[in-house]
């Protein structure tokens, strides 16, 4: 919702959501909404796997690796063909600012862009990264397809996850952190830069430009905006969009001969 409200053109937009488990009503809701902004909500149902020959089952191997935290693993191979770039949002994220902004943001062949790492030395000595390169939080991020498949991205982030026990982030960022281009961190405002002590060199200035005018604030961390004890200071912001969708969208769908939705290449 706030995503749609904040972009000039919202029909440009094509959502790809993989399904792992979205309620009826839930459904109902995105097909709604997509209409009224007239954007393209696509569901993508999950039982694909991750590359040749890597299947859903192997994950009972490896508790630490999260199968829904693993679907980033494979958006560049469930989108069209002829797209070469992908943005990534986590589900906990409220976007401020036109998205297709970002489009304007240089990449080149770069495979992934994401916000500044925070600069976290110890985590970088810890995963062997030059100290400049932190903390990654791939909350939002953009793919360079064609790059990421050429450089069998996902086959090598899972390897890593699975082989040194690492998350996501810190095995993304081990694989990628030379092949990245960086965003200011407004891009992804984290929790943690409004509660932790700013740093004294050029990286504390842009987190005071991005917590004054964050373009994307990622509610990151346990503490969410719908929890009654959110001290987040943008907790309001978060509970006006969710009133907005909430005036917009009936919850209680028809009935249906068929659910809706349900086709991996179903267009609104």
């Amino acid at each position: 919702m706030s995503l749609l409200s904040n972009t000039s053109q919202p029909d440009r937009l094509v959502f790809c959501i993989v399904d792992g488990g979205l309620s009826l009503k839930d459904k109902y809701c995105l097909e709604q909404l997509a209409q009224r902004f007239h954007a393209t909500i696509r569901l993508i149902p999950d039982e694909w796997d991750f590359y040749s020959g890597q299947t859903w089952a192997d994950l009972e191997h490896y508790p630490h690796v999260s199968r829904f935290a693993s679907y980033r693993l494979l958006l560049p191979y469930l989108i069209e063909e002829k797209v070469d770039r992908l943005l990534y949002l986590d589900s906990d994220t409220m976007i401020r600012t036109d998205i297709t902004a970002l489009w304007d943001e240089p990449m080149g062949t770069r495979a992934v862009a994401v916000a500044e790492p925070g600069p976290d030395t110890e985590r970088a000595a810890a995963l062997g990264l030059p100290r400049v390169h932190g903390s990654l939080d791939p909350g939002l991020m953009m793919i360079n397809v064609p790059q990421w498949k050429a450089q069998h991205l996902s086959t090598s982030v899972f390897t890593h996850m699975t082989t040194l026990g690492h998350t996501f982030a810190d095995s993304l960022h081990s694989v990628t952190y030379s092949d990245q281009w960086w965003w200011h961190p407004r891009w992804n405002t984290t929790t943690d830069m409004f509660t932790q002590p700013l740093p004294s060199h050029a990286y504390g200035n842009r987190v005071v430009e991005a917590l004054q005018t964050p373009s994307a604030v990622h509610f990151n961390g346990p503490v969410k905006p719908w929890h009654a004890y959110c001290p987040h200071p943008y907790k309001y912001e978060y509970t006006y969009y969710r009133h907005q969708l909430l005036s917009l969208v009936t919850l209680t769908p028809p009935v249906w001969t068929s659910p809706p939705l349900q086709e991996s290449d179903r267009s609104l």
